[in-house]
């Protein structure tokens, strides 16, 4: 890992690596003081980077393989926003915005995301109550080896719940 100073430094040229890294540096207090507010600032930042490839205006090769190397960080800062709103840690919690940081997070491959945005659909957190779309999530994460999408989906297989009850599918999750 790179010192916190090349953080700050190359976090300052909107690396996105950088950026992600050194929030989670404030976050977690590590090499610098704790610092929640600006932990929330660099992931907001972040996660706002405009996705080329969901808008309307032309963009260059450039532009797109710049997104495409920061779209691991973007999506990550999505989650890690959804996750902080939904606990309500360093910001007002909120449900509704934890599910629009998950669904943001999920729709760019974050795994951790489309788990939590399934148990907010399971739970009815922040969204109406749906089983269908919290299947369609658990078995998302599930497919990228996420242990508790796969808990949930043996779940929903054992009970029948959004699908017919299948015990020997249920044990394979």
């Amino acid at each position: 890992m790179k010192s916190i100073n090349e953080l700050i430094a190359l976090a300052e040229q909107r690396n996105p690596e950088a950026q992600f890294d050194l929030a989670y540096c404030y976050s977690k207090g590590e090499g610098v003081e704790k610092n929640d507010a600006e932990a929330i600032r660099l992931w907001r930042e972040l996660a706002n980077i405009v996705d080329p490839y969901n808008n309307e205006r032309e963009y260059t090769d450039e532009e797109y393989e710049a997104f495409d190397e920061a779209s691991y960080y973007v999506a990550g800062a999505q989650y890690e926003l959804g996750y902080h709103y939904y606990n309500g840690i360093s910001v007002e919690q909120s449900y509704e915005e934890a599910v629009k940081w998950f669904t943001l997070g999920a729709g760019n491959n974050s795994v951790h995301a489309m788990n939590d945005l399934a148990k907010c659909y399971y739970y009815g957190y922040g969204v109406k109550k749906s089983y269908t779309e919290a299947l369609k999530w658990f078995k998302e994460a599930a497919a990228q080896w996420h242990p508790e999408s796969q808990y949930y989906l043996g779940l929903f297989y054992s009970e029948g719940t959004a699908v017919r009850a299948d015990v020997k599918i249920a044990a394979n999750w």
